[in-house]
């Protein structure tokens, strides 16, 4: 009996928020996935036709998937809320 593969997950990278405010992601081949989810529950990634940024989602992602918070300096990727003196947010993304 032959052994199963395992194909290691899918690796996304976060690379912005659409017009429409769902989170863009692109994989190790080049591709464009988008969060659905919306912020409700767990993120819920669809393939963009076109695939471009301002694609729209299409199919969801089958298999095992993990966001990638590098950089691809190396740097740890991750977005904060930050609270100014007139108490107002504002959305900083650092690497």
């Amino acid at each position: 009996m032959k052994a199963k593969r395992v194909r290691p997950p899918r690796l996304v990278k976060p690379i912005g928020e659409d017009h429409h405010g769902r989170k863009v992601y692109t994989d190790q081949s080049g591709g464009v996935w988008k969060d659905v989810s919306m912020g409700v529950g767990e993120e819920v990634l669809y393939y963009v036709l076109p695939n471009s940024f301002d694609g729209e989602p299409m199919f969801p992602i089958r298999g095992k998937w993990e966001v990638d918070n590098r950089m691809s300096n190396g740097r740890n990727f991750h977005s904060s809320t930050l609270r100014t003196p007139d108490a107002t947010n504002v959305l900083c993304v650092a690497g």
